[in-house]
This record gives C-alpha cells, sequence and structure tokens, in this order.
C-alpha cells in the first residue's frame, strides 16, 4: 500500500512488481509524509517584513551562514524533480486537488501563508524564475526554528529525489528560467560582497502588507 501511496505522489506508472522495493519505499514515504503534516494552510500571514534568511552572527558573512548553507543544498536537491515539488507543497497549501502529482511552475509570483510546525507562521512563494522558497519573520521567528524547519524541508527534497531515482522516474527536462540559475547568481552576488559584510542584511525579502496578508513583495540580496 506504502509503494502505491509513494508512487501516486510521484506521478509514477510502475505495472511490474516491486517487493524489492517495499522497504525503502516505505522509509521515503514516511519522510515526505513527516514533513508535509507540517504544514497547515491558513487565510492570511501577519504585517510584516519574511525573508529566506537574514544576519544573525555578527562574525559570519550571509554566505557563509548555516541557513544559506541549507537554501546551497535545498536548490542543488531540487533541481531535477520540482514538479514533483511544485505539486506537493501546492496540494499542501490548499493550492490544488490530490489528483495532480506533476505541475510546473505559475508563470508569475504567488504566495501561500503558511503555519509549519508548533503553528508558526511563515510564507511560501513560488515561481519561474526563483522556485519554491519559504519566507520566515525576521523580527519574530528564533533562526534556530527557521535552520530546523529548513534541515526538516531538505531532507523531504531528498527524499522526493531518492523515490524518483528508486523509479527510475524522467526527471525534469532542462527549463528556462531555472531556480538553480538564480540562486548560485544569488550566492555569487553575495561572495563578491564579502568584504563588506553589512551590505546585505537579508535575501529573499517578502514584505506583507495590511491588504489581507498579501502587500508589497521584494528582494534583497
Amino acid at each position: 500500500m506504502l509503494l502505491k501511496r509513494l508512487k501516486h505522489a510521484l506521478g509514477i506508472e510502475d505495472p511490474e512488481p516491486a517487493d524489492d522495493r517495499e522497504a525503502a519505499a516505505i522509509e521515503l514515504y514516511g519522510r515526505v509524509q513527516a514533513f508535509v503534516d507540517t504544514l497547515h494552510p491558513v487565510e492570511s500571514a501577519p504585517v510584516g517584513n519574511y525573508a529566506m534568511g537574514w544576519m544573525t552572527d555578527p562574525g559570519t558573512s550571509l554566505a557563509e551562514s548555516g541557513c544559506l548553507q541549507l537554501w546551497d543544498q535545498i536548490y542543488h536537491a531540487a533541481d531535477g524533480v520540482e514538479t514533483w515539488l511544485v505539486a506537493r507543497m501546492l496540494r499542501a497549501a490548499g493550492g490544488i486537488g490530490n489528483e495532480i502529482d506533476r505541475m510546473s511552475y505559475p508563470q508569475e509570483l504567488v504566495i501561500f501563508p503558511l503555519q509549519g510546525p508548533d503553528r508558526q507562521m511563515l510564507v511560501m512563494s513560488l515561481s519561474q524564475e526563483k522556485g519554491i522558497r519559504f519566507h520566515f519573520d525576521s523580527e519574530g521567528c528564533d533562526p534556530a526554528y527557521r535552520d530546523q524547519f529548513l534541515e526538516e524541508y531538505l531532507d523531504f527534497v531528498r527524499a522526493v529525489r531518492a523515490g524518483a531515482d528508486l523509479f527510475e522516474a524522467e526527471l525534469d527536462g532542462p527549463r528556462e528560467p531555472r531556480a538553480l540559475t538564480w540562486w548560485q547568481q544569488v550566492m555569487d552576488e553575495l561572495t563578491s560582497l564579502e568584504d563588506d559584510r553589512d551590505a546585505v542584511q537579508a535575501v529573499g525579502t517578502i514584505v506583507i502588507g495590511n491588504r489581507k496578508g498579501f502587500g508589497l513583495r521584494r528582494r534583497e540580496g
């Protein structure tokens, strides 16, 4: 049953018996579902500044921070399996039905307010250029919570990729714009500013205004 659920989650048709993959499928399904079960869609996000990452250690540049190193691993792991990730995240956010297993990015930036583990607020955004991103309240969110969330998301992404490999599924083809390309440009820019560690304080900023939780949107860094 779990083997069938994992294949359904990945949109994979596999008519041949695969009993030898049952144990691996059970483990991967558990990792995928464990992360998804922590996300809860809500109507709106409180007013504030939300970011993918921000300066927390004055002795470390933003590019060298543990947070951005996690994002770097996420972007590399997601490359090639993003259609599965988009569908799974949109399903978790209540944006699409459970019958959709793979989906391209929306043409325009879309954002979804969510509650994560311990019912803490965060914002998920999706776009063709920048991929799937999670933004945390840069004033109210404990950086330790943010980094723990990203570690769990990274494990989710790796489990999805491992599932695709397990069933030898066809990965996403080349596309432009490519989210990994955008991320590499961000990291290159941050690295070039390493001598001025105060030049960029936050990356991937979304400003939530007063209009039902959906306000101005901008990126820093």
